[in-house]
């Protein structure tokens, strides 16, 4: 079983995350398992560079792991070619260390809803 559910609308280049059940992120080998299956899909159904849409709802990561978290995002979207990662939804938790890794990484992009985050993907278009 995958630990994310992930779309692809090849229109837009945009590939969908949500987790429909709990998905923790409390060790190591969770962060690699699951980056490893976001970069899988991204080979076997979009290799080409889109942007990423997060549901954090059903996501927590353990905050002790930040460092690594970061640089998993950071190494995925150096590899996809990813045009911008935006991110919506969640516990104040998750929000929190999602925070923290888009300072790090000096990207700005949480949003409300679905529907803010499609309407910046597309004024960023413009």
């Amino acid at each position: 079983m995958f630990l994310a559910a992930q779309d692809y609308d090849a229109d837009e280049s945009i590939v969908y995350v949500r987790h429909p059940q709990p998905v923790s992120l409390a060790t190591m080998a969770d962060l690699d398992r699951y980056f490893g299956e976001i970069g899988d899909f991204w080979l076997r159904r979009c290799r080409r560079p889109a942007y990423y849409v997060v549901n954090y709802d059903g996501l927590t990561t353990n905050a002790a792991l930040v460092d690594a978290y970061t640089e998993h995002v950071y190494r995925l979207m150096r590899e996809c070619g990813t045009l911008g990662l935006y991110r919506f939804g969640g516990g104040v938790a998750q929000r929190a260390t999602g925070r923290i890794v888009m300072h790090r990484m000096k990207l700005s992009h949480l949003c409300g809803t679905r529907e803010e985050v499609i309407r910046a993907i597309r004024r960023g278009r413009g």
